[in-house]
């Protein structure tokens, strides 16, 4: 028999590899939600508050389209979202528009914000928290659009309705300044004072004012040299007044010197405070529709929809930098200039030649979709385009080639087809499809296009067809044609949600009449939410559909969220009936987002996070541990288990649900008997107890259901182990094995213990001989059946059993430690556990030998020495073999 000899070094080595297997990655979000980002998002607005001493310091203030304003104190390393007093039970941060931001001498922050269905205007932050001290909307709809202070203190607001407003006591009143009869400021086509831009020259206390022209004959550059009592327009001849002003800077260097940047006709530029105008694009300013300017050290930049430009001559000639589109630029200290994008915020340090992210975190997106690919992958859509993970690692990577305006990064929805290719879906820009290198517009041509580009919903089936849910009803295309739509959207009207049984009926949720279902491609629509019982399920803006089933329900059952607050309906007969199942415990009834995993059922609310049901809705538990943000938009489960929550405002969560185990069968059995597990989230199992032992083998069947395979063990609960937790259910009893047919004692014969001799006939016949070691004399048991004899004599356990066509002999060696109990069965696979640290041989007697170590995986054997890793050992007979194993207190898990 060959031997194994394990030195120190060796066992130095497998700590080392089960330390450096334990010091991995941690899973995210075990049983509580971990973020870490998207970053990024539409960013409209920007200011910077800077200190001199005894320092230079800065503080950078970040206004979202959608979304609220942000602050960084270290250039964008880390940024803080300061929404207090903007954030009601009414107004999420999407609802939150901050179109300007200005900072005061003091440094007390202004910012124009629109918040839609509440007072809008201009708040002031007092102690940490917004406050309104302008309302906008008191007579009209309005947006603030620009903000401007001069070094009195004086706030400057120009409005996109009502012209220009001022305060000079910090907001307690103020005084609306578009000057009187002729010398007033100009209205559009629509008959506002529509106010765009504002730069302040404190110096010849000058105002200027950018305005709307509408592609009329009044817009251009206006200023005041009596605090707006009276206005005076500025050459007209060489700025067009058709173009719309967007931006204005005066050079702090020469103040007689301004900027005006256009929407259509790029930058111009007066040196004699507006008495004319030289348009500086040149051949090099390539974009010229201007959304923003600022200068530093003597450097002009241009924000544009090409990125930003900048101009180190006076705009004789410009350099474009390598950022996206630019929205909105604010200048630092010691020249560092930030830019607000369609992705976030970056920064230069060296002048505009290069421009790095200052995307940090905290900076986070509004997530409006989320969906998993069949290879690990989940992807977000944001407000500032398309983010993707892998492997639950929630390490973002920003993925927007090919979506290029704004329409096209406001991603409202996505979905994976069978293939794994992900498509997009937003805000006026149709449908995108992702290559893995850039995303294509597919809204193919007339008259097969897409009709309605504001894609709210996506879903595609297993034959290979997409369903888009937009503001004029539902289209779908063929993967195989893509761009070619059919439109299937009789009487429907905005769809929020789609939903597709793998037998390919669609299902659509839509914003005023229910839910609607069509039962092949290209059928019609019936409409699957008529009668009493259905009260409020009227606006629904989600739908998911269990492909399972569960003992609660069977597959095909249907869930509807409603976005009017009625909370979770369920049908399992496919519309004909539906049951509203909020019951006690889902206390957030406005229902956004839902996903259906593993047995659970996740609903996203709009202001109460996350609520998991395991039993079909009969009770719901709220899962918020970690959860910063309750305002739930979107719902995803990745193929590892883990479920991912979209907020609005707040980035991304993830959660690995903890699992749970409802029953098992059968309750019974000995080693090898197969046993099937059922409960929820049992994905990604990493280990199956019975009793306190590990289980032989088992197989993670789905997300509901496990196979084990019994090893030796003892009575006691089932035990599953999941990156999410533990579950322990019931009491399984384990039946142990025996082939010792009777028993008798002798006295001893001696006090030494010879080598083990064991002889026995083959065939199906069991004998067993026991001999126990005694200080005196040997105690000696013989059982004899009518088909053989075998008589042992030895000073160790030994048990004999009948292999195929050979004898399977186990003996214990005392003095490499433990005791051996109980026997093994043959034929088949033959299943025994020891103790740690045990020299245990196992050897076929009468036929030629050779030497093979388990490392155990059932039936894996080796001709060489090996090291055995597993404290159960499971041997498939079917050759010669003579086996020597060696226990060493190691888990099999680190050396796969």
């Amino acid at each position: 028999m060959k031997e194994l000899k394990i030195s120190l070094g060796f066992i130095g080595l497998i700590a080392a590899l089960i330390f450096i297997a334990a010091a991995g990655p941690a899973q995210a979000g075990a049983n509580q939600w971990t973020t870490t980002g998207p970053y990024g998002g539409y960013f409209s607005a920007l200011a910077v508050r800077t200190t001199l001493t005894p320092v230079p310091t800065e503080t950078v203030y970040a206004g979202k389209a959608r979304g609220g304003v942000f602050k960084t104190s270290d250039g964008g390393s880390t940024w803080t979202q300061i929404n207090d007093g903007l954030l009601s039970s009414t107004i999420s941060a999407s609802k939150i528009e901050v179109d300007s931001l200005a900072i005061d001498p003091a440094g007390t922050v202004y910012a124009g914000i629109m918040l839609y269905s509440a007072p809008s205007g201009v708040f002031k932050m007092v102690g940490g928290t917004w406050t309104n001290v302008y309302n906008s909307n008191s007579v009209h709809f309005q947006t603030t659009n620009a903000l401007a202070i001069d070094t009195a203190g004086t706030v400057y607001a120009g409005l996109s309705i009502d012209g220009i407003v001022k305060t000079i006591n910090g907001g307690t009143t103020w005084t609306p300044i578009n000057g009187t009869s002729t010398t007033i400021l100009p209205t559009d086509s629509n008959g506002y004072i529509n106010v765009r831009a504002l730069a302040v020259d404190s110096t010849n206390n000058i105002v200027y004012a950018g305005t709307d022209g509408n592609k009329t004959s009044s817009g251009g550059v206006y200023k005041t040299t009596d605090g707006g009592t009276t206005w005076t327009a500025t050459d007209s001849t060489h700025l067009p007044p058709s173009d719309v002003v967007s931006s204005l800077a005066v050079d702090p260097a020469n103040s007689n010197t301004v900027y005006a940047g256009t929407l259509w006709g790029g930058v111009f530029k007066t040196t004699n405070g507006g008495t004319s105008w030289t348009n500086i694009n040149g051949a090099t300013l390539t974009h010229n529709y201007i959304t923003s300017l600022t200068i530093s050290g003597g450097t002009v930049y241009a924000g544009t929809d090409g990125g930003p430009f900048y101009s180190t001559d006076g705009g004789a000639s410009w350099t474009q930098g390598n950022a996206a589109q630019v929205n909105a630029l604010a200048t630092g200290t010691a020249g560092t200039v930030y830019a607000g994008t369609l992705g976030g915020v970056s920064k230069t340090t060296d002048g505009g030649t290069t421009w790095n992210n200052a995307i940090g975190t905290g900076l986070t997106a509004i997530t409006y979709s989320l969906t998993a690919d069949t290879v690990g992958k989940v992807y977000a859509g944001t407000d500032g385009g398309v983010f993707e993970t892998a492997n639950s690692s929630m390490a973002w990577t920003q993925i927007n080639a090919g979506l290029a305006t704004w329409d096209d990064l406001t991603v409202w929805s996505l979905t994976t087809d069978t293939n794994g290719t992900v498509y997009a879906g937003g805000h006026n820009c149709g449908v995108h499809k992702w290559s893995g290198t850039a995303w294509t517009q597919i809204n193919g041509t007339s008259p097969t296009n897409l009709t309605n580009l504001y894609v709210h919903s996506l879903a595609a089936d297993t034959a290979g067809a997409i369903y888009a849910g937009t503001e004029g009803g539902v289209l779908s295309t063929a993967t195989s044609n893509p761009g070619a739509w059919a439109q299937i959207n009789t009487s429907l009207s905005t769809v929020y949600a789609l939903a597709v049984y793998p037998s390919g009926t669609v299902y659509a949720g839509t914003n005023a009449a229910g839910v609607f279902k069509m039962t092949y491609a290209g059928g019609s629509w019936t409409t699957v939410n008529t009668g009493s019982s259905v009260s409020g399920l009227s606006y629904v803006r989600s739908l998911a559909v269990d492909t399972v089933g569960t003992v609660y329900e069977p597959a095909g059952t249907v869930y509807a969220g409603t976005g009017a607050c009625a909370g979770v309906f369920k049908t399992t007969d496919g519309g004909t009936s539906w049951t509203n199942i909020n019951g006690t415990s889902l206390t957030s009834t406005c229902v956004y987002a839902l996903a259906v995993a593993a047995g659970a059922v996740y609903a996203g609310t709009d202001a109460g996070g996350v609520f998991m049901t395991i039993d079909g809705g009969t009770s719901w538990t709220q899962i918020n541990t970690g959860l910063t943000n309750t305002n739930i938009l979107a719902l995803s489960v990745d193929t590892a288990g883990v479920v991912y929550a979209g907020t609005n405002g707040g980035g991304v969560f993830a959660y690995t649900p903890a699992p749970t185990v409802s029953s098992f069968a059968p309750t019974s059995g000995s080693i090898g008997t197969s046993v099937t597990i059922t409960g929820t989230s049992l994905t990604g199992a990493t280990a199956v107890i019975f009793g306190g032992t590990a289980a032989q083998s088992f197989t993670v069947n789905s997300g509901t259901q496990i196979t084990a395979v019994v090893g030796s063990g003892a009575t006691g609960t089932i035990s599953v182990t999941t990156p999410g937790g533990s579950a322990n259910s019931g009491t399984f009893t384990f039946i142990p094995s025996t082939t010792i047919t009777s028993t008798t004692t002798a006295p001893s014969t001696t006090t030494t213990t010879p080598p083990s001799t064991t002889t026995s006939s083959t065939g199906p016949t069991t004998t067993t001989t026991t001999t126990a070691a005694s200080p005196t004399t040997p105690a000696a048991t013989t059982t004899t059946t009518a088909a053989s004899t075998t008589t042992s004599t030895t000073a160790s356990t030994t048990t004999t059993i009948p292999g195929q066509g050979y004898t399977l002999t186990v003996v214990n060696d005392p003095a490499n430690g433990g005791t051996i109990s109980g026997d093994m069965t043959c034929p088949g696979t033959c299943s025994k556990q020891f103790p740690a640290n045990t020299l245990v041989s196992l050897t076929a007697n009468g036929l030629s030998n050779y030497g093979f170590f388990y490392w155990g995986v059932p039936g894996e054997k080796f001709s060489d020495s090996r090291t055995l890793m597993s404290r159960t050992l499971t041997l498939t007979i079917n050759s010669n073999l003579t086996v020597t194993a060696f226990y060493i207190p190691f888990p099999v898990e680190a050396f796969h």
